[in-house]
């Protein structure tokens, strides 16, 4: 019988980044238009819906996290009328319900009844009710205001409360179950961003223009205390530990820097700012607390942030990157099942995985038909290298020689791009047509191959994982990628730097069982020439993606 015994333990649950967060996070899209299902534990976006030029600034869930609702607003000169009810499991669109011409709904909410709905109707002043079950608009409420924005409920939902930015900035306070005229409260100019507390005591109303925030007492429906903001704040989102966050940013001609303010909601004081990076930006910005994480959605840059509330908004991470203006944000327990989600897609697109059958929409590759499909779970292999025969400069041979790479599985240390994609892990491909999304069980890195036609930034900050685009030459797929961090290909010695030029090929065999993959770096600091190796995944049908946890120990053997 052999017994161990632990003279250092650690652990690290690596799951992009240490993330520690469960659940799907819902992203309204204001490029392209478009609801994002993002999954936390993974870190990864897991699927998308389209909604259309009609973009959505919005997004709620049900109280039972089954269901989502985004409302078709639109630019200036294209503005929407239907909300969307959309099947989170699944991510699919279950209903869009028309709200009638002269609507343009910016933001809905779920009744706690699950069943029925509220969203406000900006271009005629009214706040719509709607039954889910029925699709249709139950009755309307006048809100007082002009240009009613955004709403939010009572705990009990006997209330609405609309924010309307036109004229001189009002709360309405609209009361479903009577009839009774809303009750308008002037709040400030450009009142728009707002949050009800936990107990409903208290609203709190974000004036754009003014540089205040109004606190309403849920009683008197009085404006009961004035903070100071800064400039274009426009969005406010409270949580149940007593914080709120408010974001500011914008101004169109005169865009001002950007902060996220943390605020006391009890004693009403300031707890913390921290700058937004970044160029001043003419948005607003996507704000949501959920399990004492805040996080914030910034359209200009393509980011989704989040901090830690305990600390002060300490310990940003960005989750998302190179997104498509992400605004509105919405939490669920609910998880997307991906699987789900990739039939749908292949029975729509009536592919094979040879790419084979009918020719799916919006393809760019010459013969009009399908692209293989390299969905599924695979087992890579390290590559061809000839570590004795790399074209080292003189630069490359001294690090070469002097350095070997660290060996991060032993260390728990975080892997480099060149380890993580040749390590001999499994890897799961999911692939739609503008994006394929590589999960990597290896300390379960995820890398976004971004496929709608878009160029690399002029500006990238080095990345481990760097920025990958992709398209399809034939039956191949082109990924490349540049914007790296310095690392390693081999624990032996095949360093790169941020100068590196990665280019790959995957091309699916006939059988659809094995990837072929050629591997091109250039890095003129420490090659003289192109290294070109290749690899092989092979299909694991049965495979699965496991749990990561890495363990540095010792063992002392008795």
């Amino acid at each position: 019988m052999t017994n161990f015994r632990w003279a250092a333990l650690a652990l690290c649950l690596c799951c992009s980044g240490a993330l520690a967060l469960d659940g799907t996070l819902i992203v309204a899209n204001r490029s392209g238009g478009s609801i994002s299902f993002i999954d936390l534990t993974a870190g990864v976006e897991i699927a998308r819906v389209p909604i259309g030029p009609v973009i959505p600034h919005e997004v709620a869930v049900s109280p039972d996290g089954t269901k989502a609702l985004t409302s078709e607003y639109g630019p200036e000169d294209d503005h929407g009328q239907h909300i969307v009810l959309i099947d989170v499991a699944s991510a699919s669109i279950e209903a869009r319900i028309d709200l009638g011409p002269e609507s343009r709904p910016h933001t809905p909410l779920f009744l706690p009844d699950g069943r029925h709905a509220v969203a406000t109707m900006q271009e005629s002043d009214l706040l719509a009710l709607v039954d889910l079950e029925a699709r249709s608009v139950v009755r309307t409420y006048p809100t007082g205001g002009r240009d009613g924005h955004m709403v939010r409920l009572s705990p009990d939902g006997s209330r609405a409360y609309v924010t309307s930015r036109g004229a001189e900035g009002a709360l309405s306070v609209i009361f479903l179950d009577e009839e009774r005229d809303p009750v308008v409260i002037e709040t400030g100019l450009g009142a728009e961003g707002m949050d009800v507390t936990a107990d409903g005591s208290e609203i709190w109303v974000a004036n754009r223009r003014e540089e205040t925030i109004s606190v309403i007492d849920a009683e008197s429906l009085e404006v009961v205390a004035t903070l100071e903001s800064r400039p274009f704040s426009g969005r406010i989102a409270m949580g149940p530990g007593g914080y709120a966050i408010v974001p500011n940013g914008g101004g169109r001609q005169s865009p001002v820097p950007r902060h996220v303010r943390l605020w006391d909601v009890d004693s009403r004081t300031l707890v913390a700012e921290v700058p937004l990076e970044g160029e001043p930006y003419e948005g607003n910005f996507g704000a949501l607390i959920h399990d004492g994480t805040a996080f914030v959605a910034d359209p200009g840059e393509g980011l989704i942030q989040i901090y830690d509330l305990d600390g002060g908004l300490s310990n940003r991470r960005v989750l998302i990157d190179n997104h498509d203006a992400p605004d509105g944000m919405a939490w669920t327990p609910v998880r997307v099942d991906a699987m789900a989600v990739a039939v749908q897609a292949r029975s729509s697109g009536g592919t094979d995985r040879t790419g084979s059958g009918t020719p799916s929409s919006g393809t760019d590759r010459q013969d009009a038909g399908p692209p293989p499909d390299l969905t599924g779970i695979w087992m890579q292999d390290r590559g061809n290298w000839s570590i004795e025969d790399l074209p080292f400069t003189s630069q490359g041979r001294e690090q070469h020689a002097s350095k070997r790479a660290p060996n991060a599985v032993e260390a728990c240390t975080v892997h480099h791009f060149g380890q993580t994609i040749t390590a001999p892990f499994p890897i799961e491909i999911l692939q739609r047509e503008d994006r394929a999304t590589f999960l990597y069980e290896l300390q379960h890195e995820v890398r976004r191959i971004f496929m709608d036609g878009r160029d690399h930034p002029e500006t990238l900050y080095p990345t481990i994982m760097g920025h990958s685009i992709g398209r399809w030459e034939g039956e191949t797929l082109v990924v490349d990628t540049t914007g790296l961090r310095e690392g390693w290909f081999r624990p032996e010695g095949v360093p790169y730097t941020e100068q590196a030029h990665v280019v790959e090929r995957y091309t699916l065999n006939a059988a659809g069982d094995e990837i072929a993959v050629e591997l091109v770096l250039s890095d003129p600091v420490y090659y003289t020439e192109p290294v070109e190796v290749t690899r092989t995944f092979t299909l694991m049908p049965d495979g699965e993606i496991f749990e990561y946890v890495c363990v540095v120990s010792e063992y002392l053997y008795e």
